[in-house]
């Protein structure tokens, strides 16, 4: 993702296998109380498994990938690609991977882009490329063929992403030279080694061998400079694909549509040009940016790329949220909201996209310690369609709406621009209006000659003008005359609210008739029950028209009394007009055609309306399922389609069925099924009512570095002065690199401690000291504390608060180190007495480095210090236990920082806590850390997805978050993340579903560091934030517990001595 910027499937293919998911209680319709009163489901362990489906990413054949200007190409047939980011670290669950692709390919989405992390792979340059557990690829990768999704593979090894050191491993911030080019040979050497490591799994999957769904790969990520060193970097890593076997198309994606790596494309060895568009901006809290057109093979600068398709590698879709906003996810759903995603993509159609991806379709968790601080927290909700916990926004449902307008009407992937249709008799705001006229596909026209696209959005796409007009256009009639519609709509006008968008197919066919236009978007276009049945969609109350060729009269039917109808003889159209509401039919019948049906559904309707589609009869054909929460998949097996699905509560459906087809299924059991009239109606039960503990803690304090007599003898000497990286220093006054990354501990909590003699009676210290946004510092003499500060200038660290005088929230992620000096309480040590300063600093995260300058090389921790002290100074420094090599393998080195409790297991699930003293509250008694652990029990249906939730409780924390405590928080071993009282915003965090074990004992341990006496949360609590019945199947993570570490770990507890330091 682009940091300064903001930064389906044609008929081809369709819904690959259904999972997984658990039978339910169904009865007939006939018996059927309402949808209220439907049963719950019958507890059952049975899953359904995959379906046989088959299409090129999965059916085992080698196939050609090409492209031309208009669009990528499978064997020649043209694909029309809706792709969906999705950063499998995020969701530290393997099983719920397949949930979230399932839910994209429901909506209509044909392809997924992964990035790769090289990071999260190997710890060390000397540690083995770890791609089992939650890092296994091949099953990632497996899963996306298996349903139907081809991907968009990025593994860097610069990613950005928002994540540590933007993908790369942390130990690379011991080098010399910007990690983003290849003057350092080392560096390369190791990147080499990643590469060759992740892109033997994309050979294998590649589309192209017939191993998987892999369909295109990107070099690198927004390298800002595309010439120089940084062209050659590009060059190297596109050399070393193709020696790895890699021979999908290649790309890179400029960072914006400013054409950089347009012009030395092929110098390169790039196939294609890409770009990333982030137009709104990233400040949920501010006015929108204003959307702009695409210039794409009309620009001048884009020239060089003219045989590349239309590809934007990286399209909004959320923004993510700094640390210390006023605004948490909810206000990036609204931001980035649904009439964004409607307009967005009216413009993208009109300007030819025909490769493009939404970053982020899911966004997910930075767990532990995997984001960077310097671009938000733990959620990287993102205010995505599908949220964190695997829920699904509303907004989705627009997505749902373009996806599936791909299908219905496939004309649009081979389409040239032609004159902005004209705006006419409007009453409102300016009109921005699109054309586009089939280049190709002519066939699937009704005239023969090739359908027309058109679109219309306000010309401000901020404008919230309700504004009305109407259109003229030119089309053919069958027999291939001109016709010309003077005024479109013939009755009433067209209707933008605001910020909206208008998309009108042209001159198409919906089974054997055919349409010269319809000002509603087409949702559905297919034949059920041998019958042709199109379902139109627009805004509930707005006035709706379509014409259709009729040479002969025609019979029209509806129960709605919105409905007109005109036919005219002389030139045989047949105009239909109507109202948008909740769906209702309207009946078309002509002499020598089928039946049609024309099913006009406001746009609210269509969220729970779904069309999933597989093989029948050796074609493609699609299912219409009204009113259910989820239809993941069909499969077809003799006269019964195999439906699987998810509901939140009991719901009544409707179900349309294609010929041949009399019976259906869902997740497994029989579905009784009432006919009523075209389709059919049936009940689906709802889950199973969930509750959760209220959990007991337990509490025990820590600290015991603070101790002058904690024996660190053990400890790491910070004794580095001459480091290969210029930026870990060493500073003026200490004249030793105390930079945390130097002695390779890279995440969360790092202790220093400093042993020397007093020049002066109390003296003053001053420190300098960098932990990114969010991050602070504890110290203590000898002992005795002295006080606490942020560890960043500048930031919202600093007062807890968003620089509300910015509207950009970048600029509140400060790049500075904080330096600040105490004031030693007195009494505290005299002239020549020996002295122990100690220093807890939290370090929340690494840098990116967008630029490619090398950001991400810069020195976290204590930089540098005066300390009033005569003679030498020794220092000693403490991270995680093992540093890059974590004791814990399985939950990786970004796990752990190093807190006496994290180094002892105190995080661990089996930690024996048996001695720990209840606690009523998590108010800290001195300032400092205190660990809470409590153990819960869960037992949830097998057939049931339940997403948990910790939430935090804090008095202080509302409403000016003055709660000057943090936490880091662990669910059975795993961190789950960290809140900051005293900056926020987040005050509720994901469980990932692998962390957790869904029937049996969990157990909980949070670690509270306090800078004062009485800060501290209230309580932290267990909450409910989703329930399905129909879901994956759970599996926890299988990762080790204090029993199988402990021989690795600390003693549990400390023996310190009491004595006081002498006096020399």
């Amino acid at each position: 993702m682009a940091f300064a910027t903001k930064h389906p499937m044609s008929r081809v293919v369709s819904l690959a296998s259904a999972v997984a998911l658990s039978l339910a209680t169904l009865v007939p319709m006939s018996s059927m109380a309402p949808a209220s009163a439907a049963p719950q489901a019958a507890p059952s362990s049975q899953w359904i498994k995959s379906t046989n489906y088959k299409y090129p990413g999965n059916d085992g054949k080698r196939h050609k990938v090409t492209w031309d200007k208009y669009s990528y190409k499978v064997d020649g047939q043209r694909l029309n690609i809706w792709s969906g980011e999705v950063h499998y670290w995020r969701l530290p669950s393997p099983n719920q991977w397949r949930d979230v692709l399932q839910k994209m390919k429901a909506a209509g989405f044909n392809a997924v882009s992964f990035y790769f992390f090289w990071g999260y792979h190997q710890s060390a340059p000397d540690a083995p490329f770890d791609f089992s557990g939650v890092r296994d690829m091949d099953l990632l990768l497996r899963m996306a063929a298996e349903e139907g999704l081809y991907v968009i593979a990025r593994p860097g090894p610069y990613i950005n992403a928002e994540i540590s050191m933007g993908g790369m491993p942390a130990w690379q911030t011991n080098s010399a030279l910007p990690l983003r080019t290849a003057w350092d040979k080392t560096n390369w050497k190791e990147q080499r080694a990643w590469l060759r490591a992740i892109n033997r799994i994309l050979a294998r999957h590649q589309v192209t061998n017939g191993g998987g769904s892999v369909l295109m790969y990107q070099a690198e990520n927004e390298e800002l400079f595309s010439l120089g060193p940084y062209a050659d970097y590009v060059k190297k890593i596109i050399k070393a694909a193709k020696e790895d076997g890699i021979n999908v198309p290649i790309f890179h994606n400029d960072y914006a549509p400013l054409s950089n790596w347009a012009f030395n494309t092929k110098d390169t060895g790039l196939d294609v040009y890409s770009y990333d568009d982030y137009p709104i901006r990233f400040d949920c809290s501010a006015e929108r940016q204003e959307l702009s057109d695409h210039n794409w093979h009309i620009d001048p600068a884009f020239k060089a790329a003219n045989n590349s398709p239309h590809f934007i590698a990286e399209a909004q879709g959320g923004a993510f949220t700094p640390w210390g906003a006023s605004f948490n996810a909810s206000a990036c759903e609204k931001f980035v909201d649904a009439n964004f995603y409607r307009q967005w993509a009216a413009l993208n159609n009109g300007a030819g996209v025909t490769a493009f991806n939404y970053y982020m379709i899911f966004g997910g968790t930075n767990w532990g310690w995997t984001g960077s601080a310097h671009s938000g927290f733990t959620s990287y909700d993102y205010g995505a369609s599908i949220t964190e916990d695997r829920n699904l926004r509303d907004k989705l449902s627009v997505q749902k709406e373009n996806g599936y307008f791909h299908r219905a009407f496939p004309q649009l992937v081979v389409m040239d621009a032609t004159s902005d249709p004209a705006v006419n008799n409007v009453y409102g705001a300016k009109v921005k209006s699109y054309l586009r006229t089939s280049a190709g596909m002519r066939n699937l026209s009704m005239s023969g000659k090739g359908s027309q696209y058109m679109a219309f959005r306000l010309a401000s796409s901020n404008d919230t003008t309700l504004t009305k007009f109407t259109t003229s256009l030119t089309t053919y009639a069958p027999n291939g005359q001109k016709v010309t519609f003077n005024r479109v709509p013939q009755e009433g006008q067209l209707i933008l609210h605001g910020r909206d968008a208008l998309q009108m197919p042209v001159d198409f066919t919906i089974g054997d008739w055919g349409a010269y236009y319809s000002t509603g978007l087409l949702f559905f276009n297919s034949s059920m029950k041998g019958r042709p049945l199109a379902v139109l969609t627009g805004t509930a109350g707005d006035r709706g028209e379509i014409v259709l060729h009729a040479p002969t009269k025609p019979v029209v039917k509806s129960g709605n009394k919105s409905v007109t109808y005109t036919w005219d003889k002389t030139k045989k159209q047949l105009r239909i007009n109507y109202d948008w509401g909740f769906p209702y039919d309207i009946k078309v019948s002509m002499k020598g055609k089928a039946p049609l049906t024309l099913r006009i559904a406001d746009r609210h309707s269509l969220i729970r309306s779904w069309s999933p589609q597989n093989w029948l009869n050796g074609k493609i054909q699609g299912i219409l399922v009204e009113n259910a929460d989820l239809v993941r998949s069909v499969r077809y097996e003799g006269t019964t389609a195999h439906l699987v699905g998810s509901t939140t509560k009991p719901q009544n459906i409707k179900i349309w069925l294609p010929q041949g087809i009399t019976n259906a299924t869902w997740n497994g059991q029989a579905l009784p099924l009432e006919k009523a009239g075209t389709h059919y109606r049936a009940a689906l039960p709802g889950p199973a009512a969930v509750s959760v503990p209220r959990l007991k803690w337990v509490k025990h304090e820590e600290g015991y570095e603070a101790n002058p007599n904690f024996d660190d003898s053990r400890w790491r000497v910070a004794n580095i002065k001459h480091p290969k990286n210029f930026r870990q220093g060493p500073g003026f006054f200490q004249d030793v690199v105390l930079d945390a990354n130097a002695y390779n501990f890279h995440e969360g909590d790092i202790w220093y401690r400093a042993h020397y003699t007093a020049a002066t009676d109390d003296p003053a210290i001053w420190v300098k000291a960098f932990g990114a946004p969010g991050s602070n510092f504890l110290v203590w003499m000898n002992g005795k504390y002295v006080g606490a500060s942020a560890a960043v200038k500048g930031s919202v660290a600093d007062t807890g608060l968003d620089n509300e005088s910015s509207k950009d929230p970048t600029a509140n992620l400060a790049e500075s180190p904080k330096s600040i000096s105490f004031t030693v309480p007195r009494g505290t040590v005299k002239k020549g007495q020996k002295v122990v300063l100690s220093i807890l600093l939290r370090n929340n995260g690494q840098r990116v480095d967008w630029e490619g300058t090398g950001n991400n090389l810069h020195a976290m921790g204590v930089l540098d210090a005066r300390l009033g002290n005569q003679g030498k100074v020794t220092w000693k420094i403490q991270g995680a236990r093992g540093g890059i090599h974590p004791v814990d393998n399985v939950r990786g080195i970004y796990n752990n920082g190093g807190l006496y409790g994290e180094r002892a297991g105190w995080h661990l699930p089996g930690f024996p806590d048996n001695t720990w003293k209840p606690a009523a509250t998590m108010h800290a008694s001195k300032p400092g850390v205190t660990w809470y652990r409590s153990d819960f029990t869960l037992n949830f249906p097998a057939n049931q997805d339940v997403m948990l939730r910790l939430n935090v409780k804090s008095k202080r924390f509302h409403p000016n978050r003055k709660d000057k405590a943090r936490t880091v928080m662990f669910v059975n071993g795993w961190n789950v993340g960290t809140w900051v009282g005293n900056v926020g915003p987040q005050e509720s965090f994901t469980i990932p579903a692998g962390f957790l074990n869904r029937n049996g004992k969990n157990e909980i341990a949070i670690a509270v560091t306090a800078e004062g006496t009485g800060y501290g949360p209230e309580t932290i609590q267990l909450g409910v934030i989703g329930n399905w019945l129909g879901s994956i199947p759970w599996k926890e993570n299988k990762a080790p517990g204090y029993q199988q570490l402990k021989h690795n770990l600390m003693a549990a507890y400390p023996q310190i001595r009491m004595a006081t330091v002498k006096q020399s």
